[in-house]
């Protein structure tokens, strides 16, 4: 048993080294692909029967004393199609690997068909039914559904391919690496458990990131709604830029300002600055979307 267990934790060890981010990054810069690799199904063509562990016939990736970057998991068709090649150099065996990993990725729905079902009737029933509330990344696109940042976001099966799962939207979720990392040996309730947790405790709307940053930067919240009032967005980046942050500020305000308008139009005048005070002082309890019971 020690050894079964031993065994399936170097299984774990070599994926969770290739899918942390400077081996993402690695891959990224030398390849321009950002896998996410599953310790239970062959790193090349996904299949999950009869995978070994295969030393990389060229240089190893290696961080401090972390010897897994030395390894991928491989399945006996392609370890037999590695050896007929005899790729035993670091380009040519990276060509393989990476020519197969792309034929297997294309299965898979793309980001826009994913986000499009969970947006739809049905998606957002079962957010609800999961969730018990309404959820708040049907507003905001292109961000991991569990913790609402927008950066390193890919698809993530929600029950694992590899156990005979599909690849249909409904068994996918958007989710940046930290989360697919976290959830990756979750499935059916375990999985709906930690997400509504993990959305319920660490989910931010783009509203209170904005709120953070402006008041790290000590701008005035109240001259970024009253500029969104005008549906002036310049002004409004103009209001919160920073030569650090402005990028993000810069999308940010991008993203917000058209929901802004829609709610300051309908305030009177002579009411705007008090409803500023009052918006402001709940924007980090999740009003203009979905609160949180």
């Amino acid at each position: 048993m020690d050894e079964v267990e031993g065994k399936i934790n170097t299984y774990k060890n070599i994926a969770y080294f290739w899918n942390r981010e400077d081996s993402r990054n690695f891959l990224k810069e030398k390849f321009n692909i950002t896998p996410f690799w599953d310790s239970k199904e062959c790193f090349r063509c996904a299949q999950h029967t009869n995978l070994e562990i295969s030393l990389i016939p060229c240089e190893p990736l290696t961080y401090g004393d972390d010897i897994h970057g030395g390894y991928h998991i491989l399945c006996r068709i392609c370890l037999t199609d590695l050896k007929q090649k005899d790729l035993n150099k670091e380009d040519p065996y990276w060509v393989w690997l990476v020519e197969g990993w792309k034929k297997r990725s294309r299965h898979l729905p793309d980001k826009k068909r994913i986000v499009d079902f969970w947006e739809s009737e049905h998606g957002r029933s079962i957010m609800l039914g999961r969730l018990g509330y309404e959820w708040a990344g049907t507003v905001y696109r292109g961000r991991c559904f569990a913790c609402g940042i927008d950066e390193h976001v890919d698809r993530a099966h929600i029950n694992a391919r590899s156990q005979g799962n599909s690849d249909h939207a409904e068994n996918l979720h958007m989710l940046c690496n930290s989360c697919h990392l976290d959830s990756e040996y979750l499935y059916e309730d375990t999985y709906w458990t930690w997400f509504k947790n993990k959305y319920k405790r660490d989910y931010r709307e783009p509203f209170q990131i904005l709120k953070d940053y402006v008041e790290l930067l000590e701008v005035d919240m109240k001259d970024i709604f009253r500029a969104a009032a005008q549906d002036d967005f310049g002004l409004a980046l103009e209001q919160a830029y920073s030569e650090a942050t402005s990028e993000q500020i810069y999308r940010l305000i991008k993203e917000v300002l058209p929901k802004l308008s829609e709610i300051l139009k309908s305030i009177p005048p002579e009411d705007m600055e008090n409803t500023l005070e009052e918006m402001i002082e709940l924007m980090d309890t999740r009003v203009f979307t979905a609160p949180t019971p």
